[in-house]
């Protein structure tokens, strides 16, 4: 309890009281004096009383709401005055309360801010009255779709987990629920004209606790079988109850791609006419997509649509369109005789012409088309929107083509990324994601002006699960990042503030914690990835919950920091290279995950590489680099893309020089590479690592004497991801990359 017995910090300034709430609300006033909250409040309400909100009060706060027509505790009014949808105003006096709010959603937001500021008052005083400052608080969103996704194809999330997870959002002021239902590892929505989507589709081999990696299976008879799907009936309470919370469920459908677990249980949906079996030759491949060419593929898609739609009401109905392979089509009889008979020239225009029917006939159902950024391909009809995950640069175009948009840039927003180094979180995809990177997340880019901003519906995290296969760790990436893309949503841009944020996200893991829910400790801060230094250097820890006890542990050898490593005080001076690891040490004994930064002292006459740039491609492999001639060559102190500055899409390096080695010893090297990669020592290949793919990591075992030996990187990348790390694996299997202080110019 001594972690949450401590006082809570106020910043003051131009009016604004600093209070334990998020999303941060737009003013709060202090007032003189307190409100003593009773066990059993009374509430009058001139408005009909949501019967969530009296069990919310109960299930959060252990308090009894009771109507009353005399003079309440609580008074709860409509006020048509305010501007905004979603808008409410708190007042806090010693004689009682009143919340009044534009609409029904601006009075769940108020209630939530009202029960965020009692639990947190009674997290502080767990024995006393909760007692509340006096104050007035005005409050409402910047946007108007705050949304979360969650992907339940590739891990199945039962029913009533999904009402948790509506109820997280709700209590972060968020109002949208984006539901991906179908993807290529499962199909999980009832169909009752389409029986093998939930017989069939709906199953994969496995027990359903390994990750998924991209295999896609099925389940065989008799063999262990993992999945599930959503009936009807169970959809209808769900939907039932994210509407009494204020949250929108938007459905998502994937097509024409990532429809695998659909084509497997109607094969005659897709262009060969049999299920598609990835070839064994590849590490990845994306499934095939329906035929476009098939009268029964649109049968099929508006029959499905139909019945999604009599379950959702939301207005927006999500269609996917991403990552579609187009090669099937370029093969198809059918395919090709549409192409030919609508006067389409390539497949991308097929695409277009497949995504315009979908949205001729959702809009015929009285609703809106919504995709991901790659239905722009081709070519758009009017009111379709666009959700831009490859960045902002979709939304923009969509924007200033007048169509609406909901910005889900992946750099800021897709919270299956990794929250820190990948070696020290426990699972997840690269890159990192942290929390102060999704704080920074504006949904309008400093470029887009005018008239096109109003396009901008707002943004949305999202929550891919192929890491994720329970609800301990769906909680664990989800949080404390949510936290920080509320803010980012509800809070307009000069309210913001990452130092004012992050003692209040403290404040509300406590809370989240004592519900039960799961979340990934906060880690100390003030860490470069790494940093090369010519002569000596310092390096500051930043202790983010000293106000609430707790102690940095740091090593300076590459050990994992424990209770008897050094506590921080003051500034650490280093004389020479060195592998700084810190965690963080909670009162209650618990630590943080470990973070760790590389201090390379070197000599830059002496140290670095000779680099060769090449542009050129597309490469499926590594390219002969005797037979190219370089762009450019120049010296560099790292191995990586980042070594390198303007960089074309397609482009390969080479690296050169000499590594030297301590001592004579058996090393195991690796490298971790997006596409291909090739180490070599002294002549002779120790990791070949080649091909288009994801981040992949291969290693390689070697004897070398002391002393230094000859070495030379060589990589490629076919765009997108860009990653690159060479080095050794430590004793404890920790990837080490090389230090530059190790690596020397080659002596012509």
């Amino acid at each position: 309890m001594r972690m949450i017995s401590l006082l809570l910090m106020l910043f003051v300034g131009m009016g604004y009281a600093e209070i334990p709430v998020i999303p941060r609300p737009q003013t709060v006033h202090e007032q003189k004096g307190s409100y003593v909250v009773q066990d059993s409040m009374t509430v009058k309400s001139d408005m009909s009383l949501n019967p969530y909100l009296i069990d919310a009060f109960r299930e959060c706060a252990g308090l009894k709401l009771l109507c009353t027509n005399a003079s309440p505790d609580l008074m709860l009014s409509k006020d048509a005055a305010f501007e905004k949808i979603g808008s409410y105003k708190l007042v806090i006096e010693p004689d009682g309360m009143v919340l009044s709010a534009k609409d029904r959603s601006g009075m769940i937001y108020g209630m939530q801010t009202l029960l965020q500021l009692i639990t947190d008052r009674q997290l502080q005083h767990p024995n006393d009255p909760v007692e509340l400052r006096a104050m007035i608080i005005t409050d409402a969103p910047r946007f108007e779709w705050r949304g979360m996704h969650l992907d339940v194809s590739r891990h199945f999330y039962p029913a009533d987990y999904i009402k948790d997870y509506i109820d997280f959002l709700v209590q972060h002021k968020m109002n949208v629920f984006h539901w991906h239902l179908t993807d290529d590892q499962g199909w999980r929505i009832e169909i009752n004209a389409y029986p093998k989507l939930t017989k069939v589709a709906a199953w994969r081999k496995g027990t359903g606790q390994q990750d998924w990696n991209y295999e896609i299976e099925a389940a065989e008879p008799g063999e262990p079988r993992y999945g599930g799907f959503y009936t009807q009936e169970e959809v209808r309470e769900i939907v039932d109850y994210a509407q009494q919370r204020g949250v929108t469920i938007v459905p998502e459908i994937e097509m024409p791609g990532h429809s695998w677990a659909a084509l497997y249980a109607y094969p005659e949906l897709s262009c060969s006419g049999e299920p598609w079996v990835k070839p064994d030759s590849v590490v990845f491949e994306f499934s095939d997509p329906f035929c476009a060419g098939n009268e029964q593929t649109f049968e099929f898609l508006e029959t499905v649509l139909d019945e999604v739609i009599n379950l959702f009401p939301s207005e927006f109905i999500h269609i996917g369109g991403d990552e579609a392979k187009k090669s099937p089509w370029e093969h198809c009889r059918k395919c090709q005789k549409r192409m030919q008979e609508k006067g389409l020239d390539n497949v991308h225009e097929l695409q277009s012409w497949f995504i315009r029917r979908i949205q001729k006939f959702v809009n015929s159902r009285g609703r809106r088309m919504i995709g991901w950024d790659e239905i722009l391909q081709g070519g758009l009809a009017p009111g379709a929107a666009v959700m831009s995950w490859r960045g902002f640069a979709g939304g923009l175009q969509a924007a200033r083509a007048g169509h609406d948009v909901v910005m889900a840039p992946s750099q800021f927003v897709y919270l299956n990324r990794v929250q820190g180094d990948p070696q020290f979180e426990p699972f997840g995809s690269r890159p990192a994601l942290d929390v102060k990177t999704v704080y920074g997340f504006d949904p309008i880019p400093a470029e887009l002006s005018g008239d096109a901003q109003d396009h901008i519906l707002g943004g949305q995290g999202c929550l891919w699960t192929e890491h994720i296969p329970d609800t301990a760790r769906l909680e664990y990436m989800l949080f404390p990042r949510l936290l920080a893309l509320s803010e980012a949503l509800w809070t307009q841009p000069d309210s913001k503030s990452y130092d004012h944020f992050y003692p209040r996200m403290a404040r509300r893991l406590l809370a989240l914690s004592g519900q039960g829910v799961n979340f990934r400790r906060p880690v100390p801060g003030g860490l470069p990835e790494r940093v090369l230094f010519k002569s000596d250097t310092s390096v500051t820890l930043v202790n983010p919950l000293k106000t609430l006890g707790a102690q940095v542990h740091y090593t300076l050898d590459g050990e994992k920091p424990d209770v008897d490593s050094p506590v921080y005080s003051e500034t650490v001076r280093l004389t020479d290279s060195a592998v700084l690891k810190a965690r963080l040490r909670f009162p209650d004994g618990s630590f943080s995950n470990t973070i760790r930064a590389l201090f390379h002292k070197i000599d830059p006459a002496v140290n670095g590489l000779m680099c060769e740039y090449y542009a050129g491609g597309p490469w499926v492999q590594l390219p002969d680099f005797a037979g190219l001639n370089p762009l450019r060559t120049e010296r560099v102190q790292e191995i990586g893309p980042d070594a390198v500055a303007h960089r074309d899409d397609q482009y390969a390096l080479r690296f050169t020089g000499e590594l030297t080695i301590a001592h004579d010893d058996t090393l195991t090297f690796y490298t971790s590479s997006d596409d291909g990669s090739h180490l070599i020592i002294n002549g002779k290949t120790i990791v070949m690592n080649d091909g288009v793919h994801g981040t992949v990591t291969k290693t390689g075992r070697v004897y070398l004497t002391a002393g230094r030996h000859d070495l030379c990187v060589e990589f490629f990348d076919a765009q997108y991801g860009q990653v690159l790390e060479v080095g050794t694996l430590t004793n404890n299997g920790e990837n080490l990359p090389l230090s530059p202080s190790n690596l020397y110019f080659k002596e012509q």
